[in-house]
């Protein structure tokens, strides 16, 4: 049986601080792949403001083509209609039947995993691994976590160590000033943006 991560996101786009998260995860929980799963449709956002899917994916696979346990799934840019992550996940539980999925998210996910479509769901097919961030220090994380446990009956693990503050949002201003974002981005995810000019000013 393999133990294979899932992190899924927008990645618009991807940064360095996804990448930490899969390497923290890939290194606590003894991981022997994780899949990135560039977002299709996203629900509660403006699609219309998210780069193509097809952008997405290519910059994640520019991304983590140098790791040979990670792998990029185009499961949901390819789906019609709005992409709910426990459609994913049940999906991927079918495909990888005698594995076991952990699912990767961000501690700031923990407090809204409730407005998430069908949450028991999830635990259902996946792991929940959590990934706390220093902005996140004031809430009690651990305390949260165990309170999702409770509800939903699956299992859900903190993970030691936070995660860097770099957003997407942040680098898509950072290009948009022309500002120096090569220390936050995978360089052939640089090269991907200037290359097909995504992120420019309008």
């Amino acid at each position: 049986m393999n133990k294979i991560g899932i992190l899924g996101g927008t990645f618009d786009p991807i940064h360095n601080g996804h990448l930490y998260m899969a390497k923290l995860a890939m290194e606590q929980e003894d991981l022997d792949k994780i899949i990135f799963i560039p977002a299709g449709t996203v629900p509660h956002k403006d699609n219309s403001r998210i780069t193509g899917g097809m952008h997405r994916y290519n910059m994640v696979l520019c991304a983590v083509n140098e790791y040979e346990n990670y792998m990029v799934s185009d499961i949901e840019i390819t789906r019609e209609g709005v992409c709910y992550t426990f459609e994913t996940l049940r999906e991927l539980s079918k495909k990888y039947k005698n594995d076991k999925l952990y699912f990767i998210i961000g501690a700031d996910c923990v407090y809204d995993i409730d407005e998430w479509k069908e949450p028991d769901e999830i635990f259902r097919y996946a792991s929940v691994l959590v990934i706390n961030r220093k902005s996140d220090t004031c809430f009690n994380i651990k305390e949260e976590c165990q309170k999702v446990q409770k509800r939903y009956g699956g299992e859900i693990i903190l993970l030691d160590g936070c995660g860097p503050e770099i957003s997407s949002t942040m680098i898509r201003e950072a290009f948009n000033k022309k500002q120096n974002t090569e220390q936050i981005l995978p360089k052939r995810v640089h090269e991907y943006i200037l290359k097909h000019d995504l992120y420019k000013k309008d």
